[in-house]
C-alpha cells in the first residue's frame, strides 16, 4: 500500500590487501566502524590493529563516527 521496505546485507564481504600483496577477504557488518572492521581484520588475519591502514576510493576511513553502511562498503 505504497510502503517501502529497504533490506541490508547481514554480512559485507571486503577485500584487504596485505602487506606482502596478497588478498584476503573479511566478513564484516553494515554497522561496524573503522575500529570494528580493524578488530575483525585482526581476527581474521592476525594483522595487528594499529598497523593497519584502512582507505576507501583513495581516502581514509576514520576510526570512529562512520559505519561501512555510510562508506557504501559493499561485497
Amino acid at each position: 500500500a505504497g510502503s517501502v521496505l529497504d533490506l541490508e546485507p547481514r554480512v559485507i564481504k571486503v577485500s584487504v590487501e596485505m602487506p606482502d600483496g596478497k588478498t584476503k577477504v573479511v566478513e564484516i557488518a553494515p554497522s561496524d566502524d573503522g575500529n570494528a572492521i580493524k578488530a575483525k581484520i585482526e581476527a581474521q588475519t592476525g594483522l595487528l590493529a594499529p598497523r593497519q591502514v584502512l582507505s576507501h576510493d583513495g581516502n581514509k576511513v576514520p576510526d570512529k563516527g562512520t559505519t561501512a553502511k555510510d562508506l557504501g562498503l559493499r561485497d
